[in-house]
């Protein structure tokens, strides 16, 4: 009787450590997808290019000088 108590104690335990290595990969798993929001954050260098973009087709001489290239880039702008 011995041996079985000590066999299925062993067991037990081996059961708990499966269910707490599902649960850590199951919640690391959860937690890695929960950062991807489709869109990535834009950083300094980003931010100064848009702003610069934004400025640059707001420029009516800019537009004039540039009309090929404000027509791609800006032109989208106006029709949101």
């Amino acid at each position: 009787m011995q041996r079985e108590h000590s066999q299925s104690g062993t067991s037990g335990v081996v059961l708990l450590q499966v269910l707490l290595w599902a649960i850590m990969i199951a919640c690391g798993t959860m937690l890695a997808s929960c950062g991807s929001s489709g869109a990535p954050a834009m950083h300094g260098n980003e931010m100064r290019t848009e702003l610069r973009r934004e400025q640059d087709c707001a420029n009516k001489t800019w537009k004039a000088a540039h009309l090929g290239l404000w027509y791609n880039v800006c032109r989208t702008n106006d029709a949101e």
